[in-house]
């Protein structure tokens, strides 16, 4: 299975948007993530990623959510990954050599996949 992305406007915030991504995160959807992420932080001032249903990935996924966490920042919006996906985007961070060991010193707050109490 091919990665799968789905997005839709929060039912709790109107400003907000979850964008669903599930399957193969790997460089042949590399394109189309990059789309749907543009996408998405064009409408929403909060993009939630829900990663849960990400089986592999590889260093390209990691390297379009750092851009697009960059990106969001610049913006003035918020990009994160919901709760049930970190734990498992860790391990795949892990398991590919992409897992920071410091953190991201360009966006205030650091990377998205530390946890508060790394930061």
């Amino acid at each position: 299975m091919e990665l799968m992305m789905s997005s839709n406007d929060t039912a709790v915030d109107p400003a907000a948007q979850t964008v669903r991504l599930s399957g193969k995160a790997t460089v042949a959807g590399a394109v189309d993530l990059k789309r749907v992420l543009v996408e998405a932080l064009d409408s929403a001032d909060e993009v939630i990623l829900d990663v849960s249903g990400i089986t592999t990935c590889d260093p390209s996924f990691f390297q379009l959510l750092c851009a697009a966490h960059q990106s969001s920042a610049v913006l003035g919006k918020m990009l994160g990954v919901g709760p049930d996906g970190l734990g498992g985007l860790r391990n795949l961070a892990k398991l590919s050599g992409c897992y920071p060991a410091s953190g991201c010193g360009r966006v205030q707050g650091g990377c998205l996949l530390q946890k508060e109490e790394d930061k």
